[in-house]
């Protein structure tokens, strides 16, 4: 046979070999979305689904006391007649999930307050207030509050705004959102790699 058929041979094969790769990596990739495959991390027992607008949120329903919102309690039904709706942003420190849903500092508030006030708890573990800022404008406004409260951890709560760059100020000092941030850098853009990564 000669050098040059050889040649031609291989690179045919090489060129087969390719485009079934790719074909399968798109149809795996198109399979992941149809089911709706989210990248994600465990913490403790909760999902924790990655996102390129928040970073991070919890899975709704991952556990029995996480709600279809992805909060640690209830679900908020229609808001009362004469009832004030309160929600409580915050980290770790608000969310509780060291205690009982009935311990945390949201519950405790509400029980405090009396039946007038429905208090909601939507901390969530690790969040800045960047990111407290983002679920009350995606979700809390949306529940009709009529106040709201954040918690802040001052030891690290303002580190976490420097480290997420989820906002910048723009020329004219107002606040604006960084398309690029934590979440957008450092996890794959394609489902498909992330899954092989994590199996790796």
């Amino acid at each position: 046979m000669r050098a040059g058929t050889l040649a031609r041979k291989i690179i045919g094969k090489l060129i087969f070999v390719t485009f079934v790769v790719v074909v399968s990596l798109v149809a795996f990739e198109v399979l992941l979305r149809i089911i709706g495959y989210r990248p994600a991390a465990k913490m403790y027992d909760y999902t924790l689904p990655f996102d390129n607008n928040i970073l991070f949120s919890l899975e709704p329903n991952c556990l029995p006391d996480i709600n279809s919102m992805g909060y640690r309690g209830s679900d908020p039904g229609e808001k009362p007649r004469f009832v004030k709706r309160v929600l409580v942003l915050g980290d770790s420190f608000v969310m509780g999930h060291n205690v009982l849903p009935g311990e945390t500092m949201p519950a405790e508030l509400g029980k405090s307050l009396g039946g007038a006030f429905e208090v909601f708890n939507m901390g969530i573990m690790a969040y800045g207030p960047d990111q407290s800022l983002i679920s009350l404008l995606d979700d809390g406004l949306d529940l009709d509050p009529d106040m709201v409260v954040l918690g802040i951890f001052a030891a690290n709560d303002f580190q976490d705004i420097d480290r997420n760059r989820l906002f910048s100020f723009d020329a004219g000092g107002a606040l604006q959102s960084n398309s690029e941030n934590v979440v957008t850098e450092y996890v794959p853009r394609f489902r498909t790699f992330f899954v092989l990564n994590h199996l790796q």
